[in-house]
């Protein structure tokens, strides 16, 4: 499952409250969870190491992706998350489990962008490109990746990685979809250099 550690640890940074509260595997057990939008870090734990979130309805694995998104909004970048800790907390198969739910939900979440960038009026694309790779930033995604590209990668070439691990995800679309997709990352790629350009010339 390796070659879901890029992009995947946008969701995989829940493990706060699991890592926090100091508890075992006795916890991650099948038990009842409760609504993903009232969840705190240690039930999403739960939701992400014991549940097949493929068999889930798609308002549950909606209500994980947003609630998910604002747990992570909430977390303070300067106190990063010791994600091995926490999975050596899990056993194979919850680890398993685990990578294959964030996997998907990464995959809901990236789609989730896609449809909401050609929504937009060409005016407001630029401010959600940013807010994106902001997001992104903040939420330490990249930083996850540095087992996977060589010491010292910058954002350019982890998120090269980062694209690569959405490959099958744009494999996976009918035309039309595929070509929102390649746009999306096209704007995204265009506004990261321009921004770059910008950051180089002023410094």
């Amino acid at each position: 499952m390796k070659r879901h550690r890029g992009i995947l640890t946008i969701v995989a940074l829940v493990a706060l409250g699991a890592l926090s509260l100091g508890v075992g595997l006795e916890l991650y057990r099948r038990d009842r969870l409760p609504d993903p939008e009232v969840a705190d870090g240690d039930a999403l734990m739960k939701w992400l190491a014991t549940r097949e979130l493929s068999e889930e309805t798609p308002e549950i694995r909606q209500k994980l992706v947003r609630r998910l998104g604002r747990f992570l909004d909430e977390q303070d970048p300067q106190q990063p998350f010791d994600l091995q800790e926490v999975l050596g907390q899990l056993d194979d198969d919850q680890t398993e489990q685990f990578w294959s739910n964030v996997y998907l939900l990464a995959e809901l979440w990236f789609l989730e962008r896609v449809e909401t960038y050609h929504q937009l009026d060409e005016d407001d694309r630029q401010e959600f490109l940013s807010g994106t790779i902001d997001r992104v930033k903040t939420w330490g995604v990249l930083d996850w990746t540095a087992t996977d590209t060589p010491a010292g990668a910058g954002f350019a070439a982890q998120a090269g990685l980062i694209g690569k691990q959405m490959q099958p995800w744009i494999d996976a679309r009918e035309d039309d979809e595929r070509k929102k997709i390649e746009h999306f990352l096209s704007g995204l790629r265009d506004f990261f250099w321009a921004q770059e350009i910008k950051r180089l010339m002023s410094g």
